[in-house]
């Protein structure tokens, strides 16, 4: 075990960056318990091993994924690191379907960015994770729109995008 020269010998190098819980494997839960910071420069340390690209996977907690087809619209707000879905809205919902005549199109894309900002409310997350410009190069033309739709109604909203 690698130890940290602190003049008194050193201490065990794992002793000083282990999270508080040995078992959890993100961020968010080790900020709601309260050792966010030893947490977090133990998961930049441990990733920086593997290559500094990783270490965004922790620094981003909740990532926004889209997903468009042909027929509907889907947003979903996923808790990165255990894969928990925060906040999801679909224009496939019975209700939603009755209220857009089209469930693919720009207006349906518009009415799913309304109702995830609300459900983001109250689960009170302001910040996400999302790259526009990595969307827009993966996407078909025919969604640019929709994607800039529905992340301009989240922007003007309060949602900031890491």
């Amino acid at each position: 075990m690698r130890k940290l020269n602190d003049g008194n010998g050193g201490i065990p190098f794992f002793d000083v960056f282990r999270p508080c819980h040995p078992k959890s494997a993100i961020v968010s839960q080790a900020w709601i318990a309260g050792c966010g910071l030893r947490y977090l420069i133990w998961a930049i340390v441990r990733k920086a091993s593997m290559g500094w690209s990783a270490v965004g996977w922790y620094t981003k907690p909740f990532v926004l994924r889209l997903h468009f087809t042909n027929k509907f619209v889907s947003a979903v707000v996923v808790q990165r690191p255990i894969g928990r879905i925060v906040a999801a809205a679909t224009s496939q919902e019975t209700q939603l379907r009755k209220q857009i005549g089209d469930t693919a199109g720009v207006a349906a894309a518009a009415k799913i960015g309304e109702i995830l900002l609300e459900k983001m409310r109250l689960t009170e997350v302001s910040v996400v994770g999302f790259n526009l410009e990595k969307a827009l190069q993966k996407t078909h033309q025919r969604d640019h729109e929709k994607i800039r739709i529905i992340t301009d109604i989240l922007s003007r909203n309060g949602i900031k995008f890491i």
